[in-house]
């Protein structure tokens, strides 16, 4: 299976909330199947311009935090985790590494 790009997670994303229905009551096409070159080519677009956003805070936070940047740090702030469900996660990480 090809990996997806950001504009196809993106587009997915948006079938499921709306149960692959579109606009008009019609049922929406699949990414691979019958979707124009140019819808998703704006797909692209969007999720490309989100993507971009998302890294300036990122480095906008990096910054703020005096350019220290740890696991636990992503953690909680990019993934919104508290301090116990880091731990856990970071521990999951080191058991499945050994």
């Amino acid at each position: 299976m090809a990996q997806r790009t950001l504009g196809q997670v993106g587009f997915e994303a948006y079938g499921d909330a709306a149960g692959w229905t579109a606009y008009d009551g019609k049922p929406m096409p699949r990414w691979d199947d019958n979707l124009r070159p140019d819808i998703k080519e704006k797909w692209e677009a969007a999720a490309k311009a989100v993507a971009d956003k998302a890294v300036d805070g990122f480095k906008h936070n990096v910054r703020v935090q005096g350019g220290a940047v740890t696991i636990p740090w992503v953690l909680k702030n990019i993934f919104d985790m508290d301090e116990t469900e880091a731990a856990r996660f970071i521990e999951t990480m080191r058991k499945a590494e050994s």
